[in-house]
């Protein structure tokens, strides 16, 4: 007979063989305290890993919206305000040698308000003077070119914006100067305004020619005072 528990007999054997002496001694049921090793489960390991929740990324915190600095603030653009025009009327010095009732004509000078003011006012009255003429009274604002209507038979306007307030022809001053024009307030002659002529002796030789024209139009002659001045020169 084979000992069930000799090496050579297999595993199986030697437990088919343990079994039925149990069974032969009336063993039906044996209980094994720990038949494995027993291991602790965590609540981890029970969750199977497809189970487990998704793991949430974590949330960045919004951008700060960009704030841009408010455009530059545009400043107006700087428009010229419209030069105040002034107008008088001329008449002629009483010491001149030509006033007589025959000669009388009314002269009305137009220019700006600067320029009757200033040390080009006192270049203004030394062209008059030099003409024979003066002020007869302080210069009036001149708000309309209409004023002028019947204020004299002879418009003398110096500097570009008296010319385009009273000429409706739209010229340069440049272009008419020293010209005739016919216009609803009168015949108007234009020149340069006393402004232009400050350290400028080709542009007093300009506007001394125009003042010839205004006398010559008018029949009158160089004052005696001016005569003798520009002898002495020449």
């Amino acid at each position: 007979m084979t000992n069930p528990l000799s090496p050579s007999s297999s595993f199986i054997d030697v437990l088919e063989s343990y079994l039925s002496g149990l069974e032969e001694n009336g063993t039906a049921l044996v209980e094994l305290d720990a038949p494995f090793p027993l291991q602790t489960v965590t609540k981890e390991d029970s969750v199977r890993p497809r189970q487990q929740p998704a793991k949430v990324p974590p949330v960045e915190p919004a951008a700060k919206k960009t704030v841009l600095p408010p455009p530059p603030k545009q400043e107006p653009i700087a428009v010229p305000a419209e030069e105040k025009l002034v107008w008088a009327t001329l008449i002629r010095l009483s010491k001149c040698e030509d006033t007589k009732p025959s000669k009388e004509t009314a002269v009305v000078l137009v220019t700006g308000f600067e320029e009757t003011n200033g040390e080009n006012g006192i270049l203004l009255k030394q062209i008059l003077k030099s003409a024979g003429y003066e002020f007869l009274g302080p210069p009036l604002q001149l708000t309309h070119a209409e004023d002028l209507v019947g204020a004299g038979e002879r418009i003398v306007v110096m500097g570009n914006p008296a010319l385009q307030k009273i000429s409706s022809a739209g010229m340069d001053l440049k272009i008419v100067r020293g010209m005739w024009q016919t216009t609803l307030h009168g015949k108007m002659l234009s020149t340069f305004a006393p402004s232009v002529l400050q350290n400028n002796p080709a542009g007093k030789k300009a506007v001394w020619q125009d003042i010839k024209t205004l006398l010559k139009d008018l029949d009158l002659e160089i004052p005696t005072w001016t005569k003798q001045k520009m002898s002495k020169k020449a």
